[in-house]
């Protein structure tokens, strides 16, 4: 970069710039706004419920998704177990496709345990705390201040 003259420690790049002009007019008619403005209670408590609802929707459906995979997660260790120990070995190919299947089965098990154990817990909490800011900016809504009593 190179330094201004006359004016020690200011800088300015000496590459090529775009610069561009802007003439901003008035519409010769007026347009009516129709939509009602975002900070009017009537619209930001109508948003609040909507998030609400879709956060609501999002735990419910993060219930269900831990419930399935740990019914996955408990296939997988059944399969595993009766792979690994239930089915004699009678075919070298056998033990290759065996042992394959069981890495993969032993881990989709632990990824599935672990991102109930870990993952889903730190996403439920983020949703309750969404839903405990929106419940609370609902409060603040709904309460009637002093001054306009």
């Amino acid at each position: 970069m190179a330094e201004v003259p006359h004016k020690p420690g200011v800088f300015y790049s000496d590459h090529a710039v775009v610069t561009a002009e802007f003439l901003i007019m008035r519409h010769r008619e007026s347009i009516a706004e129709e939509v009602p403005p975002v900070n009017s209670h009537e619209t930001l408590e109508t948003i609040l419920m909507e998030a609400d609802g879709i956060i609501k929707k999002q735990m419910k459906m993060e219930d269900q998704k831990k419930t399935i995979h740990l019914v996955i997660a408990a296939v997988l260790i059944l399969a595993f177990l009766i792979l690994g120990t239930g089915v004699p070995v009678c075919h070298p190919a056998y033990k290759f496709f065996a042992s394959a299947l069981l890495m993969l089965a032993g881990a989709g098990a632990f990824c599935l345990i672990w991102g109930n154990v870990i993952g889903r817990p730190c996403l439920m909490s983020s949703l309750r705390n969404a839903k405990a800011i929106v419940w609370n900016h609902l409060s603040e809504l709904t309460q009637v201040p002093a001054s306009h009593s």
